[in-house]
């Protein structure tokens, strides 16, 4: 009996000593001070350009309903969204809801029309984007085009223009200059989340879990 509690307590021993601390206390460093601060930077940046771009947009009004702006040679984004506000604006509830809120799905059902100077026309779907956007629901993009130089109109509609309990569907609209380098800076950030989150939890296994 001596011999087989013995026995135990050096295999304890063993299974202590087998912990590589170094790697697991690299691991926690790497998460701590590398994937943490990547996130926090990403949903700062995320939230941050996003006001700067609803701040600045070129034009708003309402959807179904029509834009026109002095567009550019430059990439525009078209979204579902209204200016950022106060909350000490005087409106209700109901009212701040009706022009802000932008409820789930409504992006995909917008269908936008762009007319061009000289009246070219290109068209753009919300359940088209390569790569969409949403933030809560005051934001959500229907789509990009390339802006010429001239008076633009983009006029957007609902397909199906009510939904399922006959409410006609009606949301803030915009347009905004699409910023291709602050786009990738926050994407660069959430990469870096995962990233740096993967090689953290590797070490933390290689010195634990998978340790010689």
């Amino acid at each position: 009996m001596a011999v087989a509690r013995s026995t135990n307590r050096d295999h304890a021993v063993m299974r202590a000593g087998g912990i590589r601390w170094s790697r697991v206390i690299a691991g926690i460093a790497v998460i701590l001070l590398l994937a943490v601060p990547c996130l926090i930077g990403a949903i700062v940046a995320s939230f941050g350009v996003n006001v700067v771009l609803r701040t600045n947009a070129v034009a708003e009004g309402r959807a179904p309903g029509s834009l026109s702006f002095a567009a550019g040679s430059k990439r525009y984004v078209i979204a579902l969204s209204a200016k950022p506000d106060g909350f000490f604006d005087g409106l209700s509830r109901t009212e701040r809801r009706r022009k802000f809120r932008v409820r789930d799905g409504d992006a995909s059902e917008a269908r936008c029309t762009v007319t061009h100077p000289g009246g070219a026309t290109s068209r753009v779907r919300g359940d088209r984007q390569t790569v969409s956007e949403t933030v809560g629901n005051v934001y959500a993009t229907v789509g990009e085009f390339d802006g010429k130089e001239g008076r633009t109109t983009v006029a957007c509609r609902f397909d199906p223009p009510k939904d399922l309990v006959g409410t006609r569907t009606e949301t803030p609209l915009m347009v905004h200059e699409a910023n291709a380098p602050l786009r990738y800076l926050t994407w660069g950030l959430f990469i870096g989340v995962f990233v740096f989150a993967g090689l953290g939890t590797l070490l933390i296994l290689r010195g634990t879990v998978w340790a010689r």
